[in-house]
């Protein structure tokens, strides 16, 4: 049976040992729960694969312990100043919640870059995670220790609930909660002159700036726009979390906007919202009595008491503990008895947001996928 490890230098050993047998270790970063395997071995990797369910064509970040090591998964031959411009940043950026995707050098199983011939490389900011990675001679390849889809995992429960079932032979070693609460942001080397921000995460652009602005000053540097760019999953992509669906929960989920809400108000004023308050989705419908509301700031407190459960990621609007709970959050949403669905609000599009931060749009990222883009409307249903 899979087994939850408490985190002592002999279990880390256990971990190290597996993870060279070709088998799967779970292991805590500061940003999520990563699923380890031996990334210079094609069975270990694909079995990462089948244990999330991941598609073929989305491309694995690969851990190591130390920068210098990611100069190892790099294709240093091709576009030596490309890799010179990755190391840069990486030399002021890790051990830390950063990614950087390269062209993969020529040894890595092409498995490990989906086909796209890109890696992404990381040094985890986790006492647990360097541990671990110094224990062993390779890479480890490391996506979020869940379903593929599923809500990114933060604890070493989330990952035994999901992946437990799937691989007998997993080792999770539990690290406690994560600190950061969501995945690495992800930037790719294109050239010297040119990197891409593909997901954003707790580093920022202006930390990405900051790293190379004394050695690559001409460097252009652009964002890759989440809500109007995705890929399919056919296609191979040049990062991981890349797809419109994704960090979602198992109950129907959307997001709401000062539209979604303004004719349901309007009713309120005037005294004609007696009927039942429902929750419109495309052609599904759901009560709002039976739906559980994620806010942020107190955006939709006046719904507190129509709602069956509500959550607020920070009540105080404090983005980073926002960032810390917006995964925990989706998972309680799944817990709720009798709940038929979850809303919460489109960040950026409410008044309250006074001020977007790179750290709060990388949380609307976050639920924005989760929602697959879609918005609700509130409405009254009459009897």
């Amino acid at each position: 049976m899979a087994e939850v490890l408490a985190n002592t230098p002999e279990n880390l050993a256990l971990g190290a040992a597996a993870l060279a047998q070709g088998k799967l270790v779970a292991f805590p970063t500061e940003t999520v729960y990563g699923l380890g395997g031996n990334a210079l071995m094609e069975s270990a990797v694909r079995r990462i694969y089948a244990v999330k369910g991941r598609p073929a064509t989305d491309p694995l970040i690969c851990h190591v312990d130390l920068p210098e090591k990611a100069l190892q998964l790099w294709d240093g031959q091709r576009d030596p100043a490309a890799v010179a411009l990755a190391q840069a940043i990486g030399a002021a950026l890790w051990p830390g919640p950063l990614t950087i995707v390269c062209r993969a050098a020529p040894h890595l199983p092409d498995c490990v870059t989906g086909g796209s011939g890109c890696v992404g490389a990381r040094v985890p900011n986790h006492p647990v995670a360097l541990a671990l990675l110094r224990l062993v001679d390779f890479p480890v390849a490391g996506p979020s220790a869940n379903t593929f889809g599923h809500v990114s995992p933060t604890t070493a429960a989330h990952v035994y609930a999901d992946l437990a079932p799937r691989d007998a032979e997993l080792l999770i070693v539990d690290g406690g909660s994560c600190a950061v609460g969501i995945e690495s942001t992800v930037v790719k080397v294109i050239s010297e002159h040119a990197i891409e921000v593909l997901r954003r995460g707790r580093v920022t652009v202006g930390d990405i700036q900051a790293a190379i602005a004394t050695t690559h000053p001409h460097t252009q540097m652009t964002i890759r726009d989440t809500r109007s760019k995705f890929a399919v999953a056919d296609a191979p992509q040049d990062g991981p979390g890349q797809m419109l669906t994704h960090y979602s929960p198992r109950v129907s989920a959307s997001l709401l906007t000062p539209a979604s809400i303004a004719t349901l108000d309007a009713l309120r004023r005037d005294g004609s919202a007696t009927q039942r308050i429902v929750v419109q989705r495309g052609p599904a419908t759901y009560l709002l009595a039976k739906t559980a509301l994620i806010d942020y700031s107190g955006i939709l407190q006046a719904y507190k008491g129509d709602v069956l459960a509500y959550f607020d990621l920070s009540a105080e609007g404090d983005v980073d503990e926002a960032c810390f709970r917006v995964f925990q959050a989706l998972r309680w949403s799944e817990e709720v008895a009798g709940v038929e669905n979850v809303v919460f609000p489109f960040l950026s599009e409410w008044p309250q947001v006074k001020s977007q931060s790179e750290l709060l749009e990388a949380v609307e990222d976050r639920l924005f996928r989760a929602a697959s883009g879609t918005v609700a409307s509130l409405a009254v249903l009459e009897e």
